[in-house]
């Protein structure tokens, strides 16, 4: 049986806008100068293998305490110290490494392009591995007890924390064009959700896999299969009881986790997931621009325009404000009260697609090319300095 035909991101991206306009039209927006509100500090910075390599692969650091845990694509693992970036202990792994870094209070799970989980002490001894159906992409997720991972031919597996040992699988269909990616899933109490490439969330039993309920956030359009791509592949949010996922050319929905009942939906392309503050939704469209919705759905607080067609990565909230990564490796933070520009800084010119994390009013990210930093605002930066950020010469 032939297999699936699977779509890189970039390109889909490319043949979608290939007819909408000319060239011209079609190129990412350039960056316009603006006042500088608050001034950002590198705290450190190193770099950790070939970073995200050649796959596309979106591997993100992840902390616990106060280390943060990091994993390249040619098999570099570290552990590191949050506040100075020392290094407390690495390994050198063998094989590709394509999702990760999942971390629990004793455990770090990594994901390899042939399939394997592997399994960490915080102290970086290797506990386990197991061999699962296909490439995982994400990071896999868990509460201590049982670990989820989601494969690439669209099974979900559940594994023993402790010993790897597969508890259930799940198995959804999967279209044969899709994104190159997974969405990475949650848990939470006797339930586990995952966003699937046929464009559904569901909710399964934490302890069998049986499915609780579906949803459907993004609903094939169009004629051709481009047109048709539906998946769910950002993360999801869970705040109070309700759930927001939302899907490449679909919508952004909120559903009740009790029921599966949607409670509203509000039509966009995101192919990273939303995030939470101030009681409102932001979420980063496909297109580049940036929305702000009120979590009840009755609006848009605002929408940020200035950074289209700059493929951007999934947003973070730091210290107040929202921040996006984009292909040129630039860091923009936009006010999460009115989505103004308030500072703007370059890690590197690889780019940065990876989702970023704070932890300890710190920022910390990872170039495609695989340099790791940390961030944070001046405290006393709310001074009004100009600055001038326009492209790249």
């Amino acid at each position: 049986m032939m297999k699936l035909n699977r779509l890189l991101l970039p390109l889909a991206a490319v043949l979608l806008t290939a007819c909408a306009g000319t060239p011209e039209e079609n190129d990412p927006a350039e960056l316009t100068d603006f006042v500088t509100e608050r001034d950002l500090i590198r705290i450190w910075s190193d770099q950790v293998g070939d970073g995200q390599g050649k796959g596309l692969y979106q591997l993100r650091p992840a902390v616990e305490g106060d280390t943060l845990y990091i994993a390249s694509a040619d098999g570099e693992v570290q552990a590191r110290d949050i506040s100075n970036g020392d290094i407390r202990w690495k390994q050198k792994l063998e094989q590709t490494v394509s999702g990760g870094v999942g971390v629990d209070y004793e455990r770090l799970y990594l994901g390899t392009t042939e399939g394997v989980v592997i399994a960490f002490d915080l102290m970086g001894e290797e506990l386990w591995r197991t061999q699962l159906s296909g490439e995982v992409l994400a990071p896999p997720a868990s509460d201590d007890e049982i670990v989820i991972v989601q494969t690439y031919d669209g099974q979900l597996f559940a594994l023993d924390a402790v010993t790897g040992e597969k508890r259930w699988a799940f198995s959804a269909s999967v279209p044969r064009l899709t994104l190159r990616g997974t969405s990475t899933p949650l848990i939470d109490g006797p339930l586990v959700f995952a966003g699937l490439a046929n464009g559904r969330v569901v909710a399964l039993d934490k302890e069998t896999g049986e499915l609780r309920w579906e949803q459907r956030v993004s609903v094939p359009k169009g004629s051709t299969e481009i047109e048709r791509l539906s998946d769910v592949d950002g993360e999801l949010l869970l705040d109070s009881g309700i759930l927001y996922a939302a899907g490449y050319q679909g919508n952004l929905v909120a559903i009740d986790v009790r029921s599966g009942r949607t409670l509203w939906q509000r039509e966009l392309s995101s192919y990273t997931g939303p995030v939470e503050g101030y009681g409102n939704i932001y979420v980063a469209d496909a297109d580049g621009s940036i929305h702000a919705f009120e979590k009840n759905g009755q609006g848009v607080i605002w929408t940020q325009t200035v950074l289209t067609r700059r493929k951007l990565s999934a947003p973070a909230i730091l210290s107040g404000s929202l921040v996006v990564g984009d292909f040129e490796g630039y860091l923009h933070f936009v006010s999460q009260v009115d989505g103004h520009l308030v500072s703007r800084v370059q890690l590197d010119d690889s780019g940065v697609r990876a989702p970023m994390v704070t932890a300890d009013d710190k920022l910390f990210v990872f170039s495609n090319e695989g340099r790791l930093a940390a961030y944070s605002f001046e405290r006393d930066s709310y001074r009004v300095k100009r600055r001038t950020f326009g492209p790249k010469r």
